[in-house]
């Protein structure tokens, strides 16, 4: 009966917070959600889960080269094609994070943390980004899913299910070392307790990775596309500092942080203190437990200090580790001795416990439901985007002035296609010299830009926010530059013949 309560008290912490952060966004959180929730339709529309990739052609993401490098998710996101697709997109993201939260919860128990509710409290709690992130319609919650359940069929020493679990990571996403990354703490953790080493616990994720690999619609490119895709953004390729990619790869601000992630970023410390404590009590640690989830804790602080967008992951890890290091302290003699003499004291105290840290997880959600008010309307982009599907030859090229365009675009207009769009670096790695034009015309330090823009980049039509001042200013002293819509949030040009 009290197992069935908890985990009816966990279902409705893990739905109401993801819940009650979507209702603040009329629109999709993030941009890319547009982008995802149009081409699962598309696949829908298709019966097929591979279909030709017109829409990016001057990136590596071009027909020739493209691979889609979060097949999963969209399969996954097919059902919720059935109905209007932007609610089908936030009751997906809603789904999503709340399955990711159960997860936790669940490996929470299944790993021996004492008080499970209460630490399923504190990672609610623990960052108000967090919470923002998983309410994107993106891969990051089903990737946190998974990631915890390899460092838990690693511990458990699951080895057949470790297989299956990797080629659906690489299916999901293609950020495939994170996986081998904690799998190998894992590893490390069952290592250090067994004195033995179980390559079959390393290598079943590792061969998954491989197959997911090979046995891809994609292949070859799957195997390519992620080592392109990842190198800049790890700072071994001189693209990283020259091309400006999302705000989501840079660090937060310590200001940010603190105000956003304080909680977070000390779990980690807490963690190591009461594992100090616990080498100190038993004079030797050996917890493959301890171990795991403290190496994932310090990879993922580590991460989420050098770019936010760890931020997605960071937290589960950290209030696990904190959780399981807490519940090894008090396993030891000492601690129980203690717990033993002060115990008419301290067995009611969880209830507490818990009501101390309500209000920050309230305070958190407040703060996650309105980071969403900068969200855009859903309609927003759709005048020009729709006008430019409605006159222009299918398959014509747009010259759009902003790479984080493409989402709402595509999700608009799917007879067009784009110069650049997801990723700045996908334009950049596929043609540096265009890329740095397109970005100089963009930024309006290129005068009279219309005779680049037809011959340079073969493009008739450019689309531009209403925020790109310097760029409408050369645009409208550039007689070839004709304006043939506008409203408050976007304006299209067309481009005259010499």
């Amino acid at each position: 009966m009290l197992s069935g309560l908890a985990w009816l008290l966990a279902v409705v912490l893990a739905v109401v917070p993801h819940l009650w952060v979507q209702l603040g966004a009329k629109g999709i959180i993030g941009l890319d959600g547009y982008y995802h929730i149009r081409y699962a339709e598309l696949l829908r529309q298709a019966g097929r889960i591979a279909i030709p990739f017109p829409w990016l052609p001057t990136t590596i993401l071009n027909p020739q080269d493209f691979t889609d490098h979060h097949l999963l998710f969209h399969l996954l996101l097919i059902p919720f094609t059935l109905g209007d697709l932007i609610v089908g997109a936030k009751v997906a993201a809603v789904l999503f994070a709340t399955a990711a939260t159960l997860v936790w919860f669940a490996v929470a128990r299944l790993q021996g943390v004492r008080q499970p509710l209460v630490w399923l409290l504190v990672l609610i709690a623990s960052s108000e980004a967090f919470l923002y992130r998983l309410s994107m319609t993106r891969r990051q919650s089903l990737v946190l899913l998974l990631l915890l359940l390899a460092v838990h069929l690693v511990l458990t020493r699951r080895t057949r299910w470790l297989l299956p679990l990797g080629f659906a990571f690489f299916w999901l996403y293609d950020g495939w070392p994170l996986l081998l990354a904690v799998g190998g703490l894992a590893c490390l953790g069952r290592w250090l307790e067994d004195r033995r080493v179980d390559l079959r616990l390393f290598g079943a994720p590792l061969l998954g990775v491989l197959l997911g690999m090979v046995v891809n619609p994609f292949f070859p490119n799957s195997v390519i596309f992620p080592i392109r895709h990842l190198l800049p953004k790890l700072a071994l390729s001189s693209s990283y500092t020259t091309v400006r990619v999302g705000t989501e790869w840079y660090a937060y601000p310590l200001d940010v942080l603190i105000q956003t992630s304080a909680i977070a970023v000390l779990l980690p410390l807490l963690g190591l203190t009461l594992t100090a404590y616990t080498f100190w009590s038993r004079r030797a640690v050996r917890d493959a437990v301890l171990v795991a989830w403290g190496g994932c804790a310090l990879l993922f602080l580590a991460l989420f200090l050098n770019s936010r967008r760890f931020v997605e992951y960071e937290p589960a890890f950290a209030t696990m580790f904190a959780a399981v290091a807490w519940s090894a302290a008090l396993g030891t003699a000492r601690a129980q001795a203690w717990l033993e003499r002060f115990s008419v004291w301290l067995r009611p105290a969880w209830l507490p416990a818990a009501a101390l840290v309500v209000p920050l997880m309230v305070s958190s959600i407040a703060a996650a439901r309105h980071d969403t008010s900068g969200t855009e309307a859903p309609q927003y982009y759709a005048g020009a985007a729709g006008w430019l599907a409605q006159n222009t030859l299918p398959g014509e090229r747009v010259f759009a002035t902003d790479w984080d365009d493409f989402p709402r675009l595509f999700y608009f207009d799917t007879r067009n296609v784009y110069l650049v769009g997801l990723d700045p670096t996908y334009m950049y790695l596929y043609d540096p010299e265009l890329y740095l034009r397109w970005r100089s015309i963009s930024r309006g330090e290129v005068p009279l830009p219309a005779q680049e823009i037809r011959t340079r980049f073969n493009c008739r039509w450019v689309f531009t926010d209403t925020q790109h001042a310097a760029f409408l200013r050369q645009a409208r002293a550039d007689p070839r530059m004709q304006q043939v819509y506008a409203d408050h949030d976007a304006i299209v040009f067309f481009v005259t013949p010499s």
